[in-house]
C-alpha cells in the first residue's frame, strides 16, 4: 500500500496524497523544498527536499531553501493543526565573569601560643581520655572472658550428657534390657563411665544434676537449656 503524506504550503497544513501528487505539486512550483512534509514512520515533520524522490529532475527553488543536511528540529503542531515554528534560539554566555574578592580586606583570626597551663590542660585530657579507653577495653575483654568460660561450661556439660547416654546403651545391651525398663542411675552405669571421673560420675560443672531413669530416655541436666543433649 503507498504511503499517503502531509504537506504544509504557508503555514497551513494539507493533504493527505499520494507520491505521484507531490511530485506534480513540485513540478509546478507549487510546493518547494522548504515546505514541510510528513508521513506515516516519520517522527517530526521535516523540509521536503528531505525527500529527494519528489523534486528529482527539477531545478533548485528560487527562493532561498533550506540545508536539508541540517539537523531536524522538532515540529509542534497546535490544536488547530497548524504548523508551529519553534522558538529561536538564545545565545548562551560562554563564560561567566564572578565577582573578585579582596582577600586582603578579610579579617584574619587572632592566634596565641599555648601557655603551660593550657598545656597541662591538654595532657590532662590526654591522660582522661587514655583511661577511659582502657576501662572500656577492660571491660570488654572481662565480659569475653566471662562469655567463653560460659560456653566451655555448657560445652563440657553436653560431653557428660553424651558419656552417659552411651554408657546406658552399653549396659542396657549387656543385660538384656528395653526400652522403659528402669535404670538405677548412677549405679547402673558406673561401670561403664570413665574413671577419670570424680566419684566415678560425671559432674555439671556449673552445678547441675544428671537424671535418667529409663532404658530409651535421654540424660538431661536439671539446668536445662542450653545444658542439653538435643
Amino acid at each position: 500500500m503507498s504511503s499517503k503524506y502531509y504537506y504544509t504550503i504557508k503555514g497551513k497544513r494539507l493533504g493527505p496524497v499520494m507520491l505521484d501528487e507531490l511530485k506534480s505539486l513540485a513540478a509546478s512550483g507549487v510546493l518547494t523544498r522548504s515546505d514541510l512534509l510528513w508521513t506515516e514512520g516519520m517522527a517530526a515533520w521535516q523540509p521536503a527536499g528531505l525527500t529527494v524522490v519528489i523534486f528529482e529532475g527539477l531545478p533548485p527553488d528560487l527562493e532561498t531553501g533550506v540545508d536539508v543536511n541540517a539537523p531536524l528540529v522538532p515540529d509542534e503542531i497546535n490544536e488547530s493543526n497548524q504548523f508551529k515554528h519553534p522558538p529561536k534560539s538564545v545565545a548562551i554566555p560562554s563564560a561567566v565573569d564572578f565577582p573578585k574578592v579582596n582577600l586582603e580586606h578579610m579579617p584574619r583570626l587572632k592566634t596565641r601560643r599555648l601557655d603551660d597551663s593550657d598545656k597541662r590542660l591538654v595532657v590532662a585530657m590526654s591522660v582522661v581520655a587514655l583511661l577511659i579507653l582502657g576501662a572500656i577495653m577492660w571491660s570488654y575483654g572481662v565480659e569475653t572472658i566471662k562469655e567463653r568460660a560460659k560456653q566451655r561450661a555448657v560445652d563440657r556439660c553436653i560431653n557428660n550428657l553424651r558419656q552417659i547416654d552411651a554408657a546406658a546403651q552399653q549396659w542396657a545391651l549387656e543385660h538384656g534390657k528395653r526400652d522403659g525398663d528402669h535404670i538405677d542411675y548412677p549405679n547402673d552405669l558406673k561401670p561403664y563411665l570413665s574413671v577419670d571421673y570424680p566419684k566415678g560420675v560425671p559432674l555439671c560443672p556449673d552445678g547441675g544434676v544428671y537424671i535418667l531413669n529409663k532404658v530409651g530416655d535421654k540424660p538431661t541436666c536439671s539446668i536445662g537449656f542450653p545444658h542439653n543433649l538435643y
